[in-house]
Protein backbone atom coordinates (compact mmCIF):
# COMPACT_ATOMS: atom_id res chain seq x y z
CA UNK A 1 0.00 0.00 0.00
CA UNK A 2 2.82 2.40 0.89
CA UNK A 3 4.49 2.00 -2.52
CA UNK A 4 1.16 2.42 -4.30
CA UNK A 5 0.58 5.73 -2.49
CA UNK A 6 4.13 6.89 -3.22
CA UNK A 7 3.66 5.88 -6.87
CA UNK A 8 0.56 8.06 -7.10
CA UNK A 9 2.45 11.07 -5.75
CA UNK A 10 5.28 10.44 -8.18
CA UNK A 11 2.84 10.13 -11.07
CA UNK A 12 3.63 6.49 -11.77
CA UNK A 13 0.09 5.26 -11.46
CA UNK A 14 -2.09 6.18 -14.38
CA UNK A 15 -5.76 6.80 -13.63
CA UNK A 16 -8.27 6.27 -16.42
CA UNK A 17 -10.36 9.34 -17.24
CA UNK A 18 -13.87 7.91 -17.18
CA UNK A 19 -15.75 11.16 -17.86
CA UNK A 20 -16.97 9.79 -21.18
CA UNK A 21 -18.74 6.95 -19.40
CA UNK A 22 -22.02 8.23 -18.02
CA UNK A 23 -25.69 7.41 -17.85
CA UNK A 24 -26.99 9.07 -21.02
CA UNK A 25 -30.64 8.25 -20.37
CA UNK A 26 -32.81 7.44 -17.37
CA UNK A 27 -32.39 3.70 -17.10
CA UNK A 28 -31.67 1.73 -13.93
CA UNK A 29 -29.67 -0.96 -15.75
CA UNK A 30 -27.53 1.66 -17.47
CA UNK A 31 -26.91 3.45 -14.18
CA UNK A 32 -25.78 0.22 -12.54
CA UNK A 33 -23.56 -0.59 -15.53
CA UNK A 34 -21.84 2.81 -15.26
CA UNK A 35 -21.45 2.34 -11.49
CA UNK A 36 -19.89 -1.12 -12.01
CA UNK A 37 -17.38 0.25 -14.53
CA UNK A 38 -16.45 3.08 -12.17
CA UNK A 39 -16.02 0.64 -9.25
CA UNK A 40 -13.54 -1.40 -11.29
CA UNK A 41 -11.66 1.73 -12.35
CA UNK A 42 -11.63 3.15 -8.82
CA UNK A 43 -10.28 -0.16 -7.56
CA UNK A 44 -7.45 0.02 -10.12
CA UNK A 45 -8.77 -3.00 -12.03
CA UNK A 46 -9.61 -1.80 -15.53
CA UNK A 47 -9.02 -5.29 -16.92
CA UNK A 48 -11.87 -6.62 -14.77
CA UNK A 49 -14.38 -4.27 -16.39
CA UNK A 50 -13.62 -4.60 -20.09
CA UNK A 51 -16.70 -6.74 -20.69
CA UNK A 52 -18.86 -4.05 -19.11
CA UNK A 53 -17.12 -1.34 -21.16
CA UNK A 54 -18.11 -3.32 -24.25
CA UNK A 55 -21.72 -3.54 -23.04
CA UNK A 56 -21.73 0.18 -22.30
CA UNK A 57 -20.49 0.96 -25.81
CA UNK A 58 -23.15 -1.32 -27.33
CA UNK A 59 -25.83 0.65 -25.49
CA UNK A 60 -24.27 4.06 -26.15
CA UNK A 61 -23.84 3.64 -29.89
CA UNK A 62 -27.31 2.10 -30.29
CA UNK A 63 -28.73 5.14 -28.54
CA UNK A 64 -26.67 7.57 -30.63
CA UNK A 65 -27.75 5.97 -33.90
CA UNK A 66 -31.43 6.39 -32.99
CA UNK A 67 -30.87 9.88 -31.62
CA UNK A 68 -29.36 10.92 -34.95
CA UNK A 69 -32.27 9.56 -36.97
CA UNK A 70 -30.98 6.10 -37.85
CA UNK A 71 -32.81 2.82 -37.72
CA UNK A 72 -32.69 1.16 -34.29
CA UNK A 73 -29.85 -1.32 -33.94
CA UNK A 74 -30.84 -4.94 -33.81
CA UNK A 75 -29.86 -7.27 -31.00
CA UNK A 76 -27.39 -9.00 -33.34
CA UNK A 77 -25.73 -5.80 -34.62
CA UNK A 78 -22.09 -5.99 -33.61
CA UNK A 79 -20.41 -3.11 -31.81
CA UNK A 80 -18.33 -2.05 -34.80
CA UNK A 81 -21.45 -1.99 -36.99
CA UNK A 82 -23.12 0.35 -34.49
CA UNK A 83 -20.05 2.59 -34.47
CA UNK A 84 -20.07 2.60 -38.29
CA UNK A 85 -23.73 3.66 -38.37
CA UNK A 86 -22.99 6.44 -35.91
CA UNK A 87 -19.90 7.57 -37.87
CA UNK A 88 -22.07 7.99 -40.98
CA UNK A 89 -24.66 9.97 -39.05
CA UNK A 90 -21.99 12.18 -37.49
CA UNK A 91 -20.35 12.87 -40.84
CA UNK A 92 -23.71 13.82 -42.33
CA UNK A 93 -24.59 16.19 -39.50
CA UNK A 94 -21.24 17.81 -38.67
CA UNK A 95 -18.55 19.48 -40.75
CA UNK A 96 -15.62 17.53 -39.31
CA UNK A 97 -12.04 18.00 -40.40
CA UNK A 98 -10.55 15.23 -42.48
CA UNK A 99 -8.44 14.17 -39.52
CA UNK A 100 -11.38 13.87 -37.10
CA UNK A 101 -13.36 11.98 -39.72
CA UNK A 102 -10.43 9.61 -40.27
CA UNK A 103 -9.97 8.99 -36.53
CA UNK A 104 -13.64 8.15 -36.13
CA UNK A 105 -13.59 5.84 -39.16
CA UNK A 106 -10.47 4.09 -37.88
CA UNK A 107 -12.20 3.57 -34.54
CA UNK A 108 -14.62 1.19 -36.27
CA UNK A 109 -11.85 -1.41 -36.55
CA UNK A 110 -10.82 -0.65 -32.96
CA UNK A 111 -14.31 -1.51 -31.76
CA UNK A 112 -14.31 -4.62 -33.95
CA UNK A 113 -11.20 -5.78 -32.07
CA UNK A 114 -12.95 -5.05 -28.80
CA UNK A 115 -15.30 -7.96 -29.54
CA UNK A 116 -12.32 -10.34 -29.42
CA UNK A 117 -11.11 -8.83 -26.16
CA UNK A 118 -14.55 -9.16 -24.61
CA UNK A 119 -15.00 -12.74 -25.76
CA UNK A 120 -11.49 -14.07 -25.08
CA UNK A 121 -9.74 -11.81 -22.56
CA UNK A 122 -12.41 -10.63 -20.12
CA UNK A 123 -14.82 -11.97 -17.52
CA UNK A 124 -17.58 -12.16 -20.13
CA UNK A 125 -16.70 -15.85 -20.52
CA UNK A 126 -14.66 -18.45 -18.67
CA UNK A 127 -11.34 -17.29 -20.11
CA UNK A 128 -7.92 -18.47 -18.99
CA UNK A 129 -6.43 -14.98 -18.79
CA UNK A 130 -7.37 -11.32 -18.84
CA UNK A 131 -5.84 -8.44 -20.71
CA UNK A 132 -2.83 -7.04 -18.85
CA UNK A 133 -3.39 -4.03 -16.62
CA UNK A 134 -1.38 -1.69 -18.86
CA UNK A 135 -3.18 -2.81 -21.99
CA UNK A 136 -6.57 -2.50 -20.27
CA UNK A 137 -5.72 1.09 -19.32
CA UNK A 138 -4.71 1.78 -22.92
CA UNK A 139 -8.00 0.32 -24.19
CA UNK A 140 -10.01 2.40 -21.73
CA UNK A 141 -8.05 5.55 -22.59
CA UNK A 142 -8.63 5.02 -26.31
CA UNK A 143 -12.32 4.22 -26.01
CA UNK A 144 -13.09 6.97 -23.50
CA UNK A 145 -11.24 9.57 -25.61
CA UNK A 146 -13.68 8.86 -28.44
CA UNK A 147 -16.65 8.81 -26.04
CA UNK A 148 -15.66 12.23 -24.68
CA UNK A 149 -15.37 13.63 -28.21
CA UNK A 150 -18.77 12.17 -29.12
CA UNK A 151 -20.28 13.70 -25.99
CA UNK A 152 -18.97 17.10 -27.06
CA UNK A 153 -20.22 16.71 -30.64
CA UNK A 154 -23.59 15.49 -29.44
CA UNK A 155 -24.00 18.43 -27.05
CA UNK A 156 -23.13 20.88 -29.83
CA UNK A 157 -25.66 19.29 -32.20
CA UNK A 158 -28.51 19.90 -29.82
CA UNK A 159 -27.31 23.35 -28.74
CA UNK A 160 -27.19 24.69 -32.33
Amino acid sequence: VYFKIVGKFEGEEHVVDSTGIEAFEANETLQELVAAIRRDLDAGRPNAGLDRLHTYCMKRFASLVVKHGGEPCGENDALHARVGKYAKALKASRNLTEMSDRIIKSSISTFESMNEIRNNKSFAHDNESLVSMDEAKFIYDSVTALLRFIKTMDAQKFED
